[in-house]
């Protein structure tokens, strides 16, 4: 067994699954991989922003009595309290009351600072709250949506993807900050990889314009995809086909991956849907490469499996 001093070692030390063998038609498409992005510690990808942007706060000096504040829906709070766990760090977090009670017990578990939000506001009420309360001195609000250090967080999957698989020829991502398909492309995009960025159905931000139609935002249920505004983690440039999905297709997949012993969640199926989509549009000699977001134990309570 490898020995570590405390748990941020394991951020990104993480396999790479082969999924063509669970699929029934997988020797007639495009070989597909699935870095399993929710195996991170706290169970989902948000640790790796996590630890860029506080490590990089660090590095410009901390207040002892700094205090890290963030917005969320869930996973990335969770991932904030985490890292400030682990480094010693106060965390406060903004979250609208509706947020599963999963999510809520495990920011309680880690030892964050909780502030419910109206759920009418959805996410731009949290963060609206956490602007103003990171106003005091000593607060840091660390921004997801809007910190570069976000999505350099992300840029070591892509280094390896491209040190295990060589030559990607699709790279299919989901999008909520877009931290993570940003952070991934620019590793992938120089080498002619070609992205495919997934937007939620209501929240169709890039695809809406590139289509020349308006955006109208609708709440939904695949949360940690799709906020309200576009964020301005996005960068477009890098992205060379946007695509939409509902939530009733990603959980269709979800629960198809879980017969087969894959407990991942509804985000999660949303980028294997596409990518298994493509991967049969593009046939054999082919590779195309996702990612996981989180699993199914933050969905417990939504009693999906009725």
């Amino acid at each position: 067994m490898k020995i570590i001093t405390n748990e941020l070692e394991r951020i990104a030390d993480v396999p790479l699954l082969y999924l063509n063998p669970y699929l029934s038609n997988g020797e007639s498409m495009a070989q597909v991989y699935v870095a399993l992005l929710h195996l991170n510690p706290t169970g989902s990808h948000k640790v790796l922003s996590y630890q860029s942007m506080v490590e990089a706060e660090e590095r410009n000096g901390l207040n002892p009595d700094t205090i890290f504040v963030d917005y969320t829906t869930g996973n990335a709070g969770i991932a904030g309290a985490f890292v400030c766990a682990q480094k010693g760090y106060a965390f406060s977090v903004f979250m609208p009351e509706n947020m599963s009670y999963e999510k809520i017990q495990m920011l309680r578990c880690l030892g964050a600072d909780i502030h419910l939000t109206p759920k009418e506001k959805f996410i731009l009420g949290a963060k609206q709250e956490a602007v103003e309360y990171s106003k005091t001195i000593n607060r840091i609000l660390l921004d997801q949506s809007s910190n570069p250090n976000n999505a350099k967080g992300y840029e070591i999957v892509g280094e390896k993807l491209i040190k295990t698989l060589g030559k990607i020829d699709v790279f299919v991502c989901g999008s909520g900050t877009y931290g993570t398909i940003t952070g991934i492309s620019r590793k992938l995009k120089p080498t002619g990889t070609e992205i495919i960025c997934i937007e939620a159905e209501y929240a169709p931000h890039i695809f809406a314009k590139r289509k020349g139609v308006d955006v109208t935002f609708q709440p939904h249920n695949l949360i940690g995809f799709g906020a309200e505004l576009l964020a301005s983690n996005a960068h477009p440039e890098l992205y060379d086909h946007v695509e939409i999905i509902n939530e009733e297709t990603a959980v269709k997949t979800m629960k198809a991956m879980h017969k087969k012993g894959f407990l991942i969640g509804k985000t999660s199926g949303a980028n294997i849907y596409w990518a298994i989509k493509i991967a049969q549009e593009l046939g054999p000699g082919k590779i195309v490469a996702t990612n996981t977001f989180d699993g199914f134990e933050r969905l417990i309570t939504e009693n999906i499996y009725k």
